[in-house]
This record gives structure tokens, C-alpha cells and sequence, in this order.
């Protein structure tokens, strides 16, 4: 207001002021940005500490003297910290009848002018930008968006490379910056401009008045976006829902109001961070709640942000339901290790042991003949020289995968590979967690490859180039819990060189290793713990992970109607339907080869030369019985 006062557009007295702007002026205002401007010749400098006491002496020594602080000037000097005003003089008063030819002149004793006081957008603005430099991580929002006014010119990348070096070289707590996804100093470092603040504010804005029009509650709307009910919203399922909503925006738009929901910068919206940006709307209505339960909406095609979204997916052959459902999942205790890294002949003061389990190449899986497979969920830190076997609390735990359907220990699974590349992925690729140049010592955490998907545990590697994909693995974050137990402290670089650092392990399920800048613990979305410790997969609950073999197309090709498949699988008995074709596709009609082999209780199964036969349709009628003498019928 006090800017649009000086530019006229305020009527009024100290009571019952108004605003006056036409509207052909606003545009104009908002591009010449006049209300930005603060006062010319005026610096900001940042001195020392001897620096300031040598100029607070001059200034002293001015105000005393009566004499210019710089002579033949008009020079104002403040001594400012952060805010505060310490120590000022302004300048010297000219005298009356000074010479001529444009010179001012000065007597010894003439009167000094009040010091001129600074524009209060200039001086949150110069304060804010060495706030900055200084590393400092507390910034209001109003601050945040001076800064980022003022580092609008260059990329995101850059502002965040340049502040992650100076904080390292200066030794401060990095891991802090790294746990700061939203406001404050991440708006001045992640976002691009402030453009992009305004197009979040002014869609969060249409998005609200729409939901209060249609009595739309905050909880509802977001299941009925969330297509997969999986409780991540996608850029392509809030595209769909705000285009559901009558409210257009552009791809770019779309993503910059999704970061600015977006607290842990993932790049999905879960049900807490959406129901964040609408306070003041209630979580249900009645009046819509049950047509909101019955939308169903298709994802636009847009760019995602999270993490692995645009990575190709290596095709399998399906795997069929039944063969699926036999596979296990089991923590298997481990006790043979190959070490990474010790603290041994180097100045470390606390000792460290870094331990790789020796499992199954990862490698080799796809030529591996065998049913059962053991990966790495990631290395193991041990405070001592001795194994993970013996110094940790507990012998830590590998994750096996068997195939249970394999009876025979020689025999190799068929799909094997297929369940273990897509329920088990590689990481996309690996970030930097901490590293020391000097003891030749770098640990990576994993990226996912999507955001069904978490790394529990890190890497550690003895050189800075980043480890191979097959390294460790990912697992599905629906079969993953939050650790209640906190991660335990193992070593701490206490007087190292370099960036502090700090190495843990969680929990005692897994005891998996991780790293974090600084000696604080890790935060909390490094912490977490499989469900169980012994599974089998539920093929029904991973058809989106893993493709399988749909039962319907089997039923359609044994002599059903799609119809018929349709109504079958979907009623209370058309899941014994499907297995009970399965079963008859296996048995040989009466006469042949191989049933004889069969009535003769053949151990191995096979006819020699026995080709392949077409079962005979088997009818919806009746699927108890045969489900009875099947004994499928628990």
C-alpha cells in the first residue's frame, strides 16, 4: 500500500482508505515493477569483524569531530547486524554560500543530516541475500521469494550446487538443506521463478472455489483421483481429475501446482499433503460422497516427476496366476561376507567394517538354472573388524526367492527371472549419501524405479564412480512398513577431514547400512522394515507389478464365450472354474499315451514323444462338485 500511495493510487486519509487502480494501469504496474525499486547509490557491503570495529571507530570519530566521515562527500554510512542499526552518521550538511561551479563545500562544524533510512523491500532484500551466503537455512516465505527474486537469472541446479558446495566447505549440516523439500530456503533453490508460485497459488485458488461450489469434500475427491487407490496421486491422475473439474492448465502448470503441494519433492501427492492445501474445506459431503465413489477416470497422458517414471520396463513372458501364488518370499539369515572398506591403518579414531553379503550373482539371472534365488537389500556396517555374523546384535538377513512349484532340486524355474526382475528391480541408478576422498570411501543410495517400489538400504563403493545397477535391490513398498525401531548409531567421523558424516543401521529386522551427511539420524523415509518375514505372492494384489496371465483368455480358448469367461471369473465360483480348467488342461483324455502313464503312477510325469492334447470345454454347471473332487474347494 505504501508504494501505491506514492504512485497515487491510494485515496483517502489514515480512515477508510481505498484503493484507486484502474485496470488499464495494473498491467502497466506489474511490468514496470516501480513498487520493486529501492534507492540508487546505496551498497551493501559485508565486512569482518576487525572490519567492523575499525568502521565503527571512524564513525565514532565523525560524529565527535563534526567533520565528514569521507571528505569533499556526502557520504551516509550504518553499521547494520542483519536488521538491527548499531552505529550510523549521515551527511554532512552543505554550507550556505558554498562555492560556486557546482562544488559543495563543508565547514568543520557544519550539522549532519539524519541518516537516510533504507526502503524496507531493499533491506530485507540485501539482508536475505547474505543470509544466504552465509549458509543460513531459516527463511521465512516472504524472504524466500525476495531471495529467489533476486537469483531468478540463474538455473534451479545451479543456486542448489552452489549452496551445497559452500555449505560443505564451511561445514555445515547439509543433511538439514536435504530434508528441507518445501518453503523457506528450497523455494529460493528449487523453484525456477516466481511465476511459477503464482500459477500454484492461483490454480490451488480455482481448484478450492470449485470443490466449495459442488460440495466436494478434500478426501473424497482425492480417492476418486487416485485411480489405483494406491494413496499416491500421479501428474497423470491429477491432470484427469482437474480436467473432471472444468480447470484447464497447461503441463507445465500442472506440475508447478503439484510441487507446490508436494512436501517431500517426490514427485506424487499423497492423501495428507492434498488435504493440506484446502484447510477450510471439510474432508466429506454427504451429498457427493457416494457419486465420487463410483467415479472412474483415465490418466492423461502427461509428463510424470517422480522418480523412474520414464524408465522402460525389460518384457517377460506372463507368468500364470497358479505358478505366481507358489512362489516364496523369505528372510534367510546369512553368514558369508566380502568386505568393502576398514578403518584399519587410517587416522579414523572410531573403527568401521563395511560388509557386501555374497548372494546370487544378479548378473547371471537371466541364464541362472535354478528355483531359488537369494539378493542384496543393501551392505552392512559393522563398528569393529569382525562380520556382520558375529558383530552385529543378530546374524543379518538376506531376502530369498523360491519357487515352490519345483519339487526337484536340480530342476531350474521357468519364471524365476521374470519374478525376480519385476518384484525385486534394480535401482534406476544411485545418489551420492556421503563420501570421504581422504579414506577413499563413498557411500550411494538407490533410486527406485518408480514409486511403487522403496530401497531399504544403501551401498558403498572404494571409488566415486557409482556401483552397477545388479548391486542391491528394490522392493515393493506395499509389502514394506515404517521401522518403529530408530536406526542405531555405528560410526561417526569425529575430527575427520572433509564433510562430517555419519554411518547407521536400522532396525533389527534388517540391520541394513545407511548414510547421512552431518551426525545427525537418518530421517524418517530411510527408515523402514519389511512386513512379515516369510511371505508368499498374492498374485491378485500384484497385477500392476507383474504381468500375468489373464484366466479369462484360457477360458475363451478352452470353448467359452468371452461372455461366458467374463460372467465366470467375476461370479463367487468362476475363480474354481478357471482352476479347474487349468487342472483338465493338464490331465490327458481317457485312452491315450498318456493316461495310461498316469493310471501306472509314472513318477516323472511324461510320456516318451507324448505331444500335447486339447482339453474339452468344461461348463459353469456343477463347479462345486468339481472343484469337491479336485479339493479346491477351500
Amino acid at each position: 500500500k505504501e508504494a501505491l500511495r506514492r504512485m497515487h493510487f491510494v485515496r483517502g486519509g489514515a480512515h477508510g482508505q481505498e484503493l484507486a487502480l484502474p485496470a488499464a494501469h495494473w498491467p502497466k504496474m506489474m511490468q514496470e515493477q516501480r513498487f520493486l525499486r529501492g534507492d540508487t547509490g546505496r551498497f551493501w557491503v559485508a565486512l569482518s569483524l576487525r572490519e567492523a570495529e575499525a568502521l565503527r571507530g571512524a564513525i565514532h570519530l565523525a560524529m565527535d569531530t563534526g567533520e565528514p566521515l569521507v571528505p569533499d562527500s556526502r557520504v551516509a554510512v550504518g553499521l547494520r547486524a542483519g536488521h538491527m542499526m548499531i552505529d550510523c552518521v549521515g551527511p554532512p550538511k552543505p554550507a550556505p554560500g558554498g562555492g560556486g561551479g557546482g562544488a559543495i563545500s563543508f565547514t568543520a562544524a557544519a550539522s549532519v543530516e539524519p541518516f537516510p533510512r533504507a526502503p524496507r523491500l531493499q533491506l530485507d532484500s540485501a539482508v536475505s541475500a547474505f543470509r544466504f551466503i552465509d549458509s543460513q537455512l531459516a527463511f521465512t516465505e516472504r524472504h524466500a521469494r525476495l531471495l529467489l527474486r533476486m537469483l531468478r537469472l540463474d538455473a534451479p541446479q545451479d543456486r542448489r550446487k552452489w549452496f551445497q558446495d559452500v555449505c560443505g566447505c564451511r561445514r555445515r549440516p547439509q543433511n538439514k538443506l536435504i530434508n528441507i523439500k518445501r518453503g523457506g530456503i528450497a523455494t529460493a533453490v528449487n523453484v525456477e521463478d516466481e511465476y511459477h508460485l503464482l500459477v500454484q497459488a492461483a490454480t490451488l485458488w480455482r481448484v478450492g472455489r470449485e470443490m466449495s461450489h459442488r460440495q466436494l469434500g478434500t478426501h473424497d475427491l482425492y480417492h476418486a483421483f487416485n485411480g489405483k487407490r494406491d494413496g499416491y496421486l500421479t501428474c497423470g491422475e491429477l491432470a484427469a481429475g482437474l480436467a473432471w473439474l472444468g480447470v484447464k492448465v497447461s503441463e507445465d502448470d500442472l506440475h508447478a501446482f503439484l510441487r507446490g503441494l508436494d512436501s517431500n519433492a517426490d514427485g506424487l501427492l499423497t492423501l495428507d499433503e492434498w488435504a493440506a492445501g484446502f484447510p477450510l474445506l471439510a474432508e466429506s459431503e454427504p451429498a457427493t460422497h457416494e457419486a465420487l465413489a463410483t467415479l472412474s477416470l483415465k490418466p492423461k497422458q502427461v509428463r510424470e516427476l517422480f522418480e523412474g517414471a520414464t524408465a522402460k520396463k525389460k518384457e517377460f513372458a506372463p507368468v500364470p496366476p497358479d505358478r505366481l501364488a507358489k512362489f516364496k518370499f523369505k528372510l534367510h539369515a546369512h553368514k558369508a561376507y566380502t568386505q568393502i572398506f576398514t578403518s584399519k591403518r587410517t587416522d579414523l579414531r572410531e573403527q568401521l567394517t563395511l560388509w557386501e553379503p555374497d548372494v546370487d550373482d544378479r548378473s547371471k539371472l537371466l541364464s541362472a538354472k535354478k528355483a531359488r534365488f537369494k539378493v542384496c537389500l543393501g551392505h552392512y556396517a559393522v563398528g569393529g573388524s569382525e562380520s556382520p555374523a558375529r558383530g552385529l546384535r543378530t546374524a543379518p538377513m538376506v531376502l530369498e526367492v523360491t519357487d515352490t512349484s519345483i519339487t526337484m532340486g536340480l530342476s531350474a524355474s521357468e519364471h524365476l527371472a521374470a519374478v525376480v526382475e519385476q518384484l525385486l528391480p534394480p535401482p534406476l541408478r544411485y545418489r551420492l549419501a556421503w563420501h570421504s576422498e581422504e579414506h577413499e570411501l563413498w557411500v550411494w543410495r538407490a533410486v527406485p524405479p518408480g514409486a511403487a517400489f522403496l530401497a531399504l538400504g544403501m551401498v558403498a563403493t572404494r571409488s566415486e564412480e557409482p556401483p552397477p545397477p545388479h548391486a542391491m535391490c528394490c522392493v515393493p513398498r506395499r509389502w514394506c512398513v515404517r521401522d518403529a525401531e530408530r536406526p542405531r548409531a555405528i560410526w561417526k567421523d569425529s575430527g575427520g577431514a572433509g564433510r562430517p558424516g555419519s554411518i547407521w543401521a536400522t532396525g533389527i529386522q534388517l540391520q541394513l547400512m545407511l548414510a547421512v551427511l552431518g551426525h545427525d539420524p537418518p530421517p524418517a523415509d530411510l527408515a523402514w522394515r519389511l512386513g512379515t518375514d516369510r511371505w508368499y505372492a498374492v498374485p491378485e494384489r500384484l497385477r500392476d507389478l507383474i504381468e500375468t496371465v489373464d484366466p479369462r483368455a484360457s477360458m475363451v480358448g478352452g470353448g467359452w464365450t468371452p461372455r461366458e469367461a467374463e460372467a465366470a471369473t467375476t461370479s463367487a465360483d468362476g475363480w474354481l472354474a478357471s482352476k479347474k480348467l487349468e487342472l483338465q488342461a493338464r490331465q490327458p483324455p481317457p485312452g491315450s499315451v498318456q493316461a495310461s502313464l498316469a493310471q501306472s503312477d509314472n513318477p516323472w510325469g511324461s510320456a516318451p514323444g507324448g505331444g500335447g492334447t486339447v482339453p474339452e470345454p468344461v461348463s459353469p454347471g456343477g463347479l462345486l462338485a468339481l472343484a469337491a473332487e479336485a479339493d479346491l474347494s477351500s
